[in-house]
This record gives structure tokens, sequence and C-alpha cells, in this order.
């Protein structure tokens, strides 16, 4: 296709979507986070989604980037004055479809994608983007646009379900990037997930990313994903989260980072780490909210993603206790005796070993003393209880080993940053659905 002809494509189609505006659509479409999934010859669009800001987009993006922080409040107010009338955000609207950008600042993202990246996690990081993209206009002043580039090693990517995804290898990409996302791949294992990040193969996905970094790139993960934040040496000397069973593994593998599983979220100098698959979410909020905290309080809204206190509390012991024969073995020990009280010394001489040797096998594996282990897996014990029964608090705190109430109260404050009334109260969503009327 020629570029007259492209031109006359984008054209067309933003006569019909400046039709949508005229009918009421503006506040949506006015002023959005550009998301391009791009291939080697051209940016492809899909065009039914251009309602939520996918725009079309032909030939490189040409647009200065000289002194980009320091006018940016100057070139915002530039582009808010520009769209005051329907005539000129028509105008506006038809020079961002077709390439040009000189009147807006805006921050450009990288999402990296590869083979056997998780369809879930690229969806959810770039639907985030996409919902912000039509609410921007719902603020006053409207923050400022990202751009967000779909890159790869190589022109295309196959996802872990097998979809093709067009990308522009990161070798052709012509801007300064600010932020560089990499989402979960398909490996639910830890064994697998670290042959995966250690394969020769992967070798250029690695050196792309520790390149990034020494750029100054503030680079981002979720899930897996951050596997190879950690692999390419971008995570030494930094905090970061990972999905919660994952946790042992890697901090045996990377002991140069703080590993803090426990949380859902982590920011630390140039990175931002997420937990498991849903975490996706969370983390491409959070790079909203340091533009703009009110842009992603309303995305969240619309999204329905409502607040998760920890990823502890999602957190199954048995399973983080697996990778390790003597924390797994001090697991099945206290939940056969979660209903009675005892000393760590019990646990140790059943087991064989000293006490001191208890505690340097669970603050090496899972991070945390024996003790604290101990009442997570009471707690969970209790959480089941509390919500898939109508045993009296007391009653459950008898069971899981507690003399009293108060004491288990006091824990799921400490630990959960709940209370006892908030864990019964709260079912999951599934379980809160109304019953059908028959």
């Amino acid at each position: 296709m020629t570029s007259q002809a492209s031109e006359t494509a984008a054209t067309a189609a933003i006569a019909g979507s400046t039709s949508r505006l005229a009918n009421g659509a503006h506040r949506h479409l006015s002023g959005c986070f550009r998301v391009w999934i791009i291939s080697q010859s051209a940016i492809r669009c899909p065009p039914s989604r251009i309602g939520y800001g996918w725009q079309a987009e032909h030939g490189r993006r040409q647009h200065s980037r000289l002194n980009r922080r320091s006018s940016s409040a100057c070139h915002s107010d530039a582009y808010l004055t520009e769209r005051n009338t329907e005539e000129s955000r028509r105008a506006w609207w038809q020079n961002v479809a077709i390439g040009s950008h000189d009147t807006v600042d805006d921050m450009d993202v990288a999402v990296f994608v590869m083979d056997r990246t998780a369809d879930f996690g690229l969806a959810a990081v770039l639907e985030v983007f996409d919902m912000a993209n039509a609410l921007r206009g719902e603020l006053e002043p409207a923050p400022e646009p990202w751009t967000v580039h779909v890159v790869s090693v190589s022109d295309t990517a196959r996802t872990g379900r097998g979809h093709l995804v067009p990308a522009l290898p990161l070798s052709r990409l012509t801007v300064d990037l600010d932020l560089m996302i990499v989402p979960a791949v398909n490996a639910i294992d830890a064994s697998e997930l670290i042959d995966l990040v250690s394969d020769p193969a992967n070798q250029l996905v690695l050196q792309r990313i520790s390149e990034a970094a020494e750029r100054g790139v503030h680079l981002a993960a979720a899930c897996t994903g951050t596997f190879f934040l950690a692999e390419s040496g971008a995570l030494d000397g930094s905090r970061a989260t990972t999905s919660w069973w994952l946790g042992p593994a890697f901090r045996r593998r990377y002991p140069n980072v703080d590993v803090q599983e426990g949380h859902i979220l982590c920011r630390d100098k140039l990175v931002t780490t997420a937990g498991a698959v849903l975490s996706h979410l969370d983390l491409a909020l959070s790079l909203v909210a340091a533009q703009s905290p009110a842009l992603a309080e309303i995305t969240s809204r619309f999204l329905l993603i409502g607040h998760r206190h920890s990823q502890i509390e999602f957190a199954v012991p048995e399973v983080i206790a697996r990778g390790d024969s003597l924390v797994a073995a001090f697991e099945r020990w206290v939940r056969d005796h979660i209903s009675k009280q005892f000393r760590l010394a019990d646990a140790a001489r059943s087991l064989g070993v000293t006490v001191r040797s208890l505690q340097r096998a669970t603050q090496g594996e899972i991070g945390m003393a024996p003790r604290d282990f101990v009442d997570e897996i009471r707690l969970e014990r209790a959480t089941q209880l509390l919500r898939t029964t109508s045993l009296t608090v007391d009653a459950v705190a008898a069971k899981v080993g507690y003399q009293n109430a108060s004491t288990l109260r006091t824990l799921f404050r400490r630990r959960r940053n709940r209370t006892i009334a908030e864990i019964r109260s709260s079912p999951l969503s599934w379980e809160a659905a109304p019953a059908s009327l028959q």
C-alpha cells in the first residue's frame, strides 16, 4: 500500500470516529494513551477497538522529545487549550491518527512479549492502559498521554495459548523508553521456569532487559515475568515480589534480591514488581497512578478491580514449604498438631533437628521465622473455618490452637490488616452471587 493510500485509509477511519465524537463519545475518546501493536512494516490496529483508543498509524512516529520533562506542563496547557472546541478536537484526533504529535508530550512504554507470554498478563496490562486511554478526558486537566509499544526480539511472538502477536523488534525502536513492562510467561512450576529463563534461546531477551536497565529505563514485571528481570541482574540490590508459590525458588536463585513475596506490589528505585497473575492489573494501575492517581482510581472502578490486602492471605503454606524437606516436614507436623499448644522445641525434637536448624531452614526457604510460619498455618485454617462454617470465633480459635478469641483477632489485624468480622462478611466474589430464583 502506498503512503498516500495509507493516509487515505487512516483518514477514512478517523471520519468514522469523529462522527461518534459528535454523538457524545468525545469525552471518552479525546486525549488518550495511544496503544500500538507494531509489526515490522506497519502498525496493526483492530478497527473494532477504536472506541477504546486503539488508533491506526502509518509510518514511524516523528516528534521532538527535547526537554520533555521540564516542559511537560507547558505542553499539557497547550494541548488542553487546543481542544476547547469540537472542531479543534476533531483536528487533534486526526493528527494523532496520521502521526503528528508535535503538540503532545508523552511517555513511551514498551510491553515486552516473547514466546510463551501469558495471554492474560499481556491483555491485562494493555486493557488497563486502554481503559485509562478512554477515561483521560474525564479529568481536568487531562493527564499527559502515554505511547505503549508492544516489542520483542523479533517482529512476532507466540503467546502461551498459541496466538501470534505482531511486535516491533527492540533493535528498531527509535524512541527513548521511559518504562518497560515484562508480563508473565506460561510456566507455573519453578524448575520449568528456571530452565526457561536460563535457556540460551532467551539470552537475547535478558540482554535487552539489561540494556534497558543500564539506560535508566524503569522496569516492571509481574508473576513469572519477575524471573526475567532477576535473571538479567536488574533486580540485584532491590526489593521485589513474585508469585507467592515461587518465593522460595526465587530466594534461592537470586540471593542478591530482597524478595518479599507477601506483597502484591513492590516499588524500589527503578523497578516495580507484582505478584501472581491478577497482579498484572495492580502493576499496570500503579504505573498509571505514578502519573495520575486520579486516573488510576477511576480506571480501577471501570474495570471493577477491588482492593486485595496482600498476597500472603492467598498463600497455601503446604505449597510454599515443598521446596525444602525439613520445612515441608515441619509444615505437616504443625498441621497434625494444629489444635494443640506446643513449643518449637517439641517440633524440632520430633523432626530430629535442633531449634536453630529449624530456624535457619524456614528463614532461608520461606523468609520467615518458624513461629511466624506456625501462625500462618493457623490463620489459613482459621480463615477456612470462618468462611465455611458457623462456628463461633472462640470455637475457631480453639480448633487452630489458640486459647482465646482475642489472640486470633489480634493476629488477623496484625498479619492480615483485617478484622474477623471482615473476613467472615466478605465471601469470595463467586460465593456472593445471588441464588437463582426458581
